[in-house]
């Protein structure tokens, strides 16, 4: 039984009301994410209008007459038949999950073409190698936190697959960090959030994730956390410190996450209040929310290192607040991408 119009339809209904749904995240590192995939995780992720809109006028740019490399492809294959549709030349398409072998070649089976064959390889891209070079490197490996899947590493290593000159879709991708004022739903939304298999408690200091976060709960400008320009080299492990100053007087309790995919310069997708796959990773700091007045700094130290299968982060976060007349103070460290 086919269930992704179903999923499609379920998921518009979430996007048009901004049902604002929680879960609490599992460390995971990057082979334990992957197998914990399932075909309705994939469905999803097809059924994200925005995001496959954003790549599918890229490909039909990009790959006509060229040779694709498909990172990650997936237990549908939906975007390495996109290539295909739009005149690649053959497809090498990498998944991890080979327990989605059937599910992969029934979607490929759906555009087949003797013009542009997709070839299909079971394992974790660093372990494998193909039969040639290729023009084009497609990947979806981006997490809530843009390299909490391994994009970073993924393809450091994958370009060793390419010809001098290959395009890479995307081009780059970053995360976005900002200090945010306490969550607060509607008591319909906590209820769908428990139907939908979420909590309606959010602990201080554990990772969280957030579909369709209020973008009115910003409380100052998002910083860069982290870029990668996936045609130029960039490090794996690195050190930030943002600052931020409130634009109001309100109550802050912690930090919410964005990541954003420049699939290339016109075509760019966030998931800062967009109706994405993405939700935000949202961090409660604070157990009691820290009051704070219009022109407070909060400083945030950020360390990230993506050397392995399982990244890890730490924040050491300062906030200076007027009205209590106190520096309060968090930290926190994790690792891995969460589920």
């Amino acid at each position: 039984m086919n269930t992704q119009p179903l999923v499609a339809f379920l998921r518009r209904q979430l996007d048009k009301r901004k049902i604002v749904c929680v879960v609490r995240t599992k460390e995971l590192d990057n082979y334990a994410f992957n197998s914990s995939y399932t075909i309705l995780a994939y469905q999803l992720l097809a059924s994200d209008d925005v995001r496959g809109k954003a790549y599918r006028n890229v490909i039909n740019k990009v790959v006509r007459g060229r040779k694709v490399v498909d990172v990650g492809t997936g237990g549908l294959a939906y975007m390495a038949r996109m290539c295909r549709e739009a005149g690649a030349s053959i497809v090498h398409a990498i998944e991890y999950n080979e327990k989605f072998r059937d599910s992969i070649e029934a979607s490929i089976a759906t555009t087949r073409s003797e013009d542009c064959p997709i070839k299909v390889y079971y394992g974790f891209s660093t372990d494998i190698n193909l039969p040639e070079s290729c023009d084009v490197l497609l990947q979806q490996v981006i997490g809530t936190i843009s390299s909490n899947e391994g994009v970073a590493r993924t393809v450091k290593d994958a370009k060793r697959f390419l010809n001098p000159g290959a395009v890479f879709i995307p081009a780059a991708c970053g995360t976005y960090v900002c200090p945010t004022s306490p969550l607060e739903r509607k008591w319909s939304h906590k209820i769908v959030n428990l139907l939908v298999g979420g909590t309606n408690t959010i602990e201080p200091l554990r990772m969280h994730e957030v579909l369709h976060f209020p973008t009115s709960n910003l409380m100052a400008e998002p910083g860069e956390m982290e870029m990668f320009v996936f045609s130029e080299d960039y490090p794996l492990v690195f050190d930030r410190k943002l600052e931020f100053r409130m634009d109001r007087d309100g109550l802050v309790d912690g930090l919410v996450f964005y990541m954003q995919i420049v699939v290339d310069r016109d075509n760019v997708v966030s998931s800062r209040g967009e109706n994405v796959a993405w939700p935000n990773p949202y961090l409660k700091l604070f157990d009691t929310p820290v009051r704070v007045a219009k022109g407070d700094v909060m400083s945030v130290d950020i360390h990230v290192d993506l050397a392995t299968i399982q990244p890890s982060y730490g924040v050491e976060v300062s906030l200076s607040s007027t009205p209590e007349g106190r520096t309060c103070r968090a930290a926190h460290r994790w690792a891995g991408a969460g589920k």
